[in-house]
């Protein structure tokens, strides 16, 4: 479910974005400007609920059929502007399994 104000947010957030990379842009920092506005963009589209329920099924069905992928199908008939509905999947989160931590430990003492 998206937030109330979550677009309004983006939107001056990308703003401020742009506006620091065109300042950025005029001191010859390299091609800040498209980076920040394919950033942007990426951004922007996260939003499009719709959108993204439709590539959520087709990276499933690119990447569905390998053993260790699991990937929830989006609900098209039930997903809305702002409410993405996906089928749920049994497991343990990533962020709680014994690998991530033995991983995340490493990277952090690093």
């Amino acid at each position: 479910m998206q937030r109330p104000e979550v677009s309004s947010a983006v939107y001056i957030d990308t703003f401020l974005l742009r506006q620091a990379a065109s300042y950025l842009s005029e001191s010859n920092s390299g091609n800040v400007m498209s980076i920040v506005e394919e950033f942007c963009i990426g951004l922007q589209s996260e939003l499009d609920y719709i959108a993204e329920c439709k590539n959520c099924n087709r990276f499933e069905d690119l990447y569905g059929d390998y053993e260790d992928v699991t990937v929830p199908r989006g609900c098209e008939e039930l997903t809305r502007e702002r409410v993405l509905v996906m089928e749920w999947i049994k497991g343990a989160l990533l962020c709680c399994s014994a690998h991530y931590s033995s991983v995340r430990s490493k990277a952090v003492s690093n």
